[in-house]
């Protein structure tokens, strides 16, 4: 991405407020006396501080911006990305330059350090690399920040600073915690997950390691005690273990700290989804508004966690996500979601299925 300048700002700085001091004292003087070397001071600390300005211009003018930083984060952790400044200019290098993050505006992130890296001399046609860490604290996509770029270069009597950007932006995830994945029993089709299918789900596939719900028929007993793990037999064709999860994102404006109640709605999908896909499910996701087809493994994983950050409550006159059309297919286990907790814990009363307590499902 190409670097956005929004323009060069200077300001005078301690020492500059000084220079400025003493040069209308030398003026006065001059004006009282008459003196020809009153003036010649005074055209000299005048030259001070004209230089400054246009030096310090200067030494940012052509600088590029070159950031690498990771697509998506997770909420809440720390990350680190590269910034590297370009000094494009054929011939003059950029002296003394602090680059520093701005104060936060449309993003949220720890800005506890303002200052990212300090950089002496960057000759021309070279670069130089500098480390910064951020962290989100809610999910969503967000711009990275701008970088300033700072310089009081050559006396330290003007600061002048130049704010660029390249664009970037940054997917931050819910968070993916510890969860609990026994209320699937509470949900109908679960004795149609852990069946395998007669005929042609007879052959062997490969071996794996036993969790939780498999059907101890097909454990290898063998393989397991020269292994001393517990190894499972997987077979070619067995039944689909699909979960479907059923998000109602609705704004509910009767409901107190209804944000709150729909980031955590959220952070469940997302851990009980990187829970089941971990044990070979196929895991889905349908809200008023919006739907993720099926899918198995981490690519399906990192679908639903982009699905996940974009989520936005929908409008509380949508249609009723509940009412979907998989309510009751045989082999399918519906987990219903919503921020909506005087639900939580019960049966949905459109269609009879489970609706899922956020307190039971997330470890503390």
């Amino acid at each position: 991405m190409s670097t956005k300048s929004f323009g060069t700002r200077r300001r005078l700085r301690p020492a500059g407020y000084v220079f400025l001091l003493i040069m209308l004292l030398v003026l006065l003087a001059a004006w009282n006396t008459g003196t020809n070397l009153f003036y010649l001071v005074f055209g000299a600390i005048a030259s001070f501080i004209i230089l400054s300005i246009a030096a310090s211009g200067i030494s940012l003018r052509n600088i590029h911006l070159v950031r690498e930083a990771p697509a998506a984060v997770y909420r809440g952790a720390r990350f680190s990305a590269l910034v590297r400044l370009e000094n494009r200019r054929k011939g003059l290098p950029a002296i003394s330059i602090r680059a520093e993050k701005p104060p936060a505006t449309n993003y949220e992130h720890d800005d506890t350090s303002c200052l990212i890296g300090y950089v002496l001399s960057l000759p021309a046609q070279k670069s130089a690399i500098l480390r910064t860490s951020d962290i989100y604290e809610r999910r969503g996509v967000y711009p990275l920040p701008d970088v300033v770029l700072v310089t009081s270069f050559p006396f330290g009597l003007i600061e002048c600073r130049r704010r660029i950007s390249d664009g970037s932006e940054i997917v931050v995830y819910p968070r993916v915690l510890p969860a609990r994945t026994a209320l699937i029993e509470q949900a109908e089709g679960r004795a149609d997950l852990l069946k395998t299918r007669v005929g042609d789900g007879d052959e062997f596939f490969s071996l794996r390691e036993y969790v939780p719900g498999d059907d101890f028929r097909r454990v290898a007993w063998k393989a397991s005690a020269r292994s001393s793990t517990l190894l499972v037999r997987d077979l070619e064709r067995q039944t689909s273990r699909f979960v479907l999860f059923t998000f109602d994102t609705r704004w509910h404006t009767g409901v107190d700290d209804f944000e709150d109640h729909f980031e955590s709605a959220i952070e469940v999908v997302a851990s009980l989804a990187f829970t089941l896909l971990a044990r070979q499910y196929t895991v889905a996701l349908v809200t008023p508004d919006d739907a993720l087809p099926e899918g198995e493994g981490q690519s399906q994983f990192i679908k639903l966690l982009d699905k996940l950050a974009r989520l936005q409550p929908a409008d509380s006159g949508a249609a009723s996500p509940f009412d979907s059309d998989t309510a009751n297919v045989r082999g399918v286990t519906n987990l219903y979601v919503t921020a909506e907790p005087s639900m939580w814990g019960r049966r949905e009363p459109s269609t009879g299925m489970f609706v899922i307590d956020p307190r039971e499902v997330i470890r503390a």
